[in-house]
């Protein structure tokens, strides 16, 4: 697992380290939430670390539904859907991605214009000074 947060352009580099725990390497990267096309935060991306491709993604605000994201990447690499949440395989694009999207955020509670989708500081995204999940 890595934490990425958007980069100094967007961040200030000193109250990112000062939340990091340590235990979760932290990247600054506004480049990579544009390439993996983050809707907004507290967002996950999971990569398959040998290929590099994106396997599965969703909103998860507690560890119980990002264990829950990473739950159904599986099932639907093991039903060959390759990531593509189990609709005819593939991975989603354009329209359909968008969908999923609203779908995931919608099971999470999120909902269009929910403050959540626009932080403006680190205290949005850690309301409790904690960059990650507790234990």
């Amino acid at each position: 697992m890595v934490i990425v947060t958007k980069g100094s352009d967007r961040e200030v580099p000193s109250e990112v380290r000062a939340r990091a725990t340590g235990r979760v390497p932290v990247v600054m990267s506004t480049d990579a939430w544009v390439d993996y096309q983050v809707p907004g935060s507290p967002f996950f991306v999971l990569v398959d670390g040998a290929t590099g491709r994106k396997v599965g993604q969703g909103v998860a605000s507690q560890v119980g539904q990002l264990a829950e994201l990473v739950r159904r990447a599986e099932h639907d690499r093991s039903a060959g859907g390759g990531g593509g949440r189990g609709r005819g395989g593939g991975s989603l694009d354009g329209p359909a991605r968008e969908a999923a999207a609203d779908e995931v955020l919608a099971a999470a509670g999120i909902l269009p214009g929910d403050p959540s989708l626009y932080p403006r500081t680190l205290e949005d995204v850690f309301p409790h000074g904690r960059a990650a999940p507790a234990e």
